[in-house]
């Protein structure tokens, strides 16, 4: 991707006669884009649309500014615009890419019946349904983002009390884990300890190398299809259901802000949608007079 990056930029020096300070962008927002498509192990020639939406999700996961987000969406049409026109793509995967930052969306979770559904899909008498069956429980059962699921070692996981420890955004935080959680976490251990160390991830493939967000992605995925679940599915959906279901049920926003992370409890705000909702369907359930 270098080399093709190096022409793009040498096309907006040449063509487009753009800012020294513009240059700086395109190219910063491109080397880190780079870096991601290496770490995952992704071919950014043959990228499709929901690629670029996960990148997008990882930036604003690492607490992007939404005017960075907007920046990089920017960033990437005008690169692939570019490798589309010079033929080296046929198809170009940004052309349905968009954010607006000045809109704050009501995420998309699922309904318990759609947990449970979810849930029931891998066959646990696998080494990979197994994994893939705790690290759903895990990701459901704590809020916390895919990146740090997959950051998960074993010291971090303390199975006798019920808790784990992660960092992400700057924070460390401990959240605690329910029964199906740990129960489903000791099977996985004690069946596959021997490609576990102290310092070892904890959610590895069977090749002992930790999950990517690449792989997660192609997990969910895999299993939303196998449950027949038509509503579209990020690999946050998870992380949402967590803190929609929490306040549902009448958690206080400062706890669900503090186990998901959130540096600013504003942005846990917009989880209150879902108690408005609730309330909502309540009333017209209950009122004799609700149509």
């Amino acid at each position: 991707m270098n080399e093709m990056l190096s022409s793009f930029i040498d096309y907006l020096y040449e063509e487009k006669n753009l800012s020294e300070n513009t240059l700086m962008s395109y190219r910063r927002d491109l080397k880190q884009y780079e870096e991601y498509v290496l770490k995952n192990g992704i071919d950014y020639l043959t990228v499709k649309k929901d690629d670029l939406n996960e990148y997008l999700s990882y930036l604003k996961e690492l607490g992007k500014a939404p005017s960075t987000v907007s920046r990089n969406v920017a960033s990437l049409k005008a690169f692939y615009g570019f490798l589309y026109d010079e033929s080296v793509i046929d198809t170009n995967p940004s052309e349905g890419i968009r954010y607006n930052k000045n809109v704050r969306k009501i995420p998309g979770v699922l309904t318990g019946r759609e947990i449970d559904k979810l849930f029931s899909q891998p066959d646990i008498t696998t080494f990979k349904g197994l994994r893939d069956k705790a690290m759903l429980e895990v990701l459901y059962a704590t809020g916390i983002r895919v990146s740090e699921l997959i950051s998960l070692k074993n010291k971090d996981i303390n199975i006798k009390v019920g808790y784990i420890s992660c960092s992400g955004n700057g924070t460390k935080r401990v959240i605690p884990l329910h029964d199906e959680a740990i129960d489903i976490l000791k099977l996985y251990i004690k069946r596959h300890k021997n490609m576990f160390t102290e310092e070892g991830f904890i959610f590895v493939n069977v090749n002992g190398q930790p999950i990517t967000r690449q792989g997660f992605w192609k997990v969910i995925k895999e299993y939303v299809k196998a449950a027949r679940i038509k509503k579209e599915i990020t690999p946050n959906t998870l992380r949402h259901s967590f803190a929609a279901h929490l306040i549902q049920n009448g958690a206080d926003l400062k706890s669900i802000q503090q186990m998901l992370g959130h540096k600013d409890i504003s942005t846990t705000q917009i989880y209150n949608n879902f108690t408005n909702s609730r309330i909502t369907q309540i009333y017209k359930n209950a009122h004799p007079k609700a149509r």
